[in-house]
């Protein structure tokens, strides 16, 4: 959220687009890395070895890919503002967005099912 911030707000900041890939997939390995702590001491105090090896590459891929593409949609808005020399349209970086959002509540809609499923 926070380059978001930054593209709307002062564009300038970032120079290259690597910049806002680096950013955003640290924020996202940073946010996995606090949640794998939670689940796997707080949530679930004895895991199995499966789900620690489960969430510390699986959790972690969907996160980081979610994010990078949602990051592609931010960086064509960066890039039209920056070039194009006109205020940010944050609109049109929404389809990578949307589709981020969607596949991560896919994964969470089957973690669901297979939980379910497990009782």
């Amino acid at each position: 959220a926070l380059a978001w911030c930054v593209v709307e707000v002062r564009p300038c900041l970032f120079r290259r687009a690597g910049q806002i890939r680096l950013a955003t997939v640290g924020a996202a390995f940073l946010f996995a890395v606090i949640e794998n702590f939670i689940y796997l001491n707080i949530y679930v105090p004895n895991p199995s070895l499966s789900l620690v090896v489960w969430r510390w590459t699986v959790c972690v891929a969907l996160h980081t890919g979610c994010t990078l593409l949602a990051a592609n949609g931010l960086i064509r808005v960066w890039r039209r503002t920056v070039t194009e020399l006109r205020p940010p349209e944050l609109s049109s970086g929404l389809p990578e967005l949307a589709w981020a959002i969607i596949i991560h509540g896919f994964y969470n809609l089957v973690a669901i099912f297979f939980e379910f499923a497990a009782k």
